[in-house]
């Protein structure tokens, strides 16, 4: 049986390819036949160009960083993705569908309103599955929607084409009254497909390369910048441990390198949904600040998650020096965390088991 996966696999971030390799990954080890559907609107598309493009030269820096970085997890992509032809548009979609008999829309954030209301520069259905055989099996696999209130305008529009879906998962609490309140009944929680993937199997990618790091660091892994309580955290830790930045400017690190520096780190601070996924992975024990701005309408991810876990005493939303010294000494029962997560995993291939042989 051919599957086809449509997600943010072309996004330059380290968790978001992840996160599609990962069901791609688990898939295949359950004996299907997986690619990932290439679709990449065009405006998204990275080059050198674009970087001084923009007469807000500010800018340029940072864009020419967001260049190296793409070049460097694009490898990534080439060397462990099954990918489809190219598609730049739902138009393309439609009209040269990629013929498979089941359609998984999923994981990350591929219904976020941004997107929906405006990912080709105009509302588009893309994510929703709208092209292809009506006959496909088309299953909603822990998506995510980066909001805890859908607004209006995409919540009218994507209400159209929730008919099309046989199943459909959450990564979050909040997404289930979001799809609910689209006229979808029984929406279920599952986890981020990085958590279908054991150490053991993410190991595979690292070539058994030994890290240069001799002495024990802090890994330090911040989407958006640093707030004030990040800043005084790292700030302490710092009279401590030397801290690791895997997004140093003009030198990003490339997915394996992103994961090694977790793997052998002692201690993890982030704001990063998979940086947290990953410290879990790896038994790492983390704190997780969580966003004070525009961005906490995303927060529901971790706390769903921790909360499964019996880990939400991990976020840390204002400075407490008593606070971080505990969470730095506490130690974590990674033997209870990793039963949990085997529960979590058997969930999600019952769930996706049934919903692609039915």
């Amino acid at each position: 049986m051919k599957i086809g996966i449509l997600t943010f696999h072309w996004g330059t971030n380290y968790g978001g390819v992840l996160q599609a390799y990962a069901l791609q990954t688990f898939l295949e080890d359950k004996g299907f036949e997986v690619y990932i559907i290439n679709y990449k609107p065009a405006t998204y598309e990275k080059s050198i160009l674009k970087c001084f493009k923009t007469p807000r030269f500010w800018l340029w820096p940072r864009l020419l960083h967001e260049y190296i970085k793409e070049n460097r997890i694009s490898k990534f992509r080439k060397e462990y993705f099954n990918l489809s032809i190219l598609y730049d548009s739902i138009i393309e979609l439609k009209k040269n569908p990629p013929i498979y008999d089941v359609y998984i829309a999923g994981s990350d954030q591929i219904w976020n309103p941004s997107f929906t209301t405006g990912g080709e520069g105009q509302f588009t259905s893309s994510y929703f599955l709208d092209f292809g055989s009506k006959k496909v099996k088309r299953i909603g696999y822990a998506i995510s929607f980066g909001c805890e209130v859908y607004p209006k305008d995409a919540l009218n529009f994507a209400e159209k084409y929730i008919e099309n879906f046989n199943a459909i998962s959450v990564r979050e609490n909040s997404g289930i009254k979001i799809v609910e309140s689209l006229g979808y009944n029984n929406p279920f929680v599952m986890p981020d497909p990085t958590l279908l993937l054991t150490s053991k199997r993410y190991n595979q990618l690292l070539n058994n390369k030994v890290s240069n790091n001799s002495s024990k660091y802090v890994f330090s892994y911040f989407l958006r910048g640093e707030d004030k309580v990040v800043k005084k955290a790292k700030s302490y830790i710092k009279k401590s441990y030397s801290v690791h930045n895997p997004d140093k400017f003009f030198n990003p690190h490339s997915i394996e390198d992103w994961i090694r520096e977790i793997k052998n780190s002692c201690f993890v601070i982030t704001n990063s949904f998979h940086g947290m996924v990953f410290s879990i992975i790896y038994h790492k024990p983390f704190i997780v600040f969580p966003a004070n701005d525009k961005y906490a309408r995303s927060n529901d991810r971790f706390y769903t998650l921790l909360q499964e876990l019996n880990l939400e005493k991990r976020i840390m939303d204002k400075f407490d020096t008593k606070e971080l010294c505990n969470l730095i000494e506490e130690r974590v029962d990674w033997e209870l965390i990793d039963e949990k997560i085997s529960h979590l995993r058997s969930q999600a291939f019952s769930f996706l088991k049934k919903s692609i042989k039915e």
